[in-house]
Order: C-alpha cells, then structure tokens, then sequence
C-alpha cells in the first residue's frame, strides 16, 4: 500500500475507555449483540501497511478476536 487507505476494523469484545486511549486518532464505535459479547468497530486513516499491522498487532496481543477489516477508502496520491 503505497497511500494512506481508511479501514474498517471489527472485533468481538468491548474496548473500555482505558484501551480505547491505545487506539487515539480512531473513531471507535459497539455493536450490542443480544446473546453474544459486543463488537468494537475501529475506523481511521493508516497511512501505510505497517501502521495498520501495527494495530492489528495489538487487537491480537489484547486477545480480541478478529472479526473483519475493511478497506473503505483508498486515498489519491
């Protein structure tokens, strides 16, 4: 990825205001689910392919299961 791209990242769990300071820059969002934990939407401008497995990274060390990643956008060079 050679320009910075806007994703969309799910994952299942509740990020609390304490982890939510980690993730300063995106814009962070829940999902309730009736019987099942809620999902924690992430949305914002990485501006390179390291910068989102950075974060990636640290959904996976936080123990928060992967639920999808999206490319919304791709911004013009």
């Amino acid at each position: 990825m050679s320009s910075s791209a806007i994703y969309r990242i799910a994952v299942r769990g509740q990020l609390d205001a304490g982890l939510a300071r980690h993730f300063d820059g995106l814009n962070l969002s829940e999902e309730k689910q009736s019987d099942l934990p809620p999902i924690s939407i992430l949305v914002g401008r990485f501006v390179d392919q390291a910068a989102l497995t950075g974060l990636l990274h640290s959904l996976y060390e936080l123990h928060l299961p992967l639920v999808s990643v999206e490319c919304v956008l791709v911004e013009p060079t």
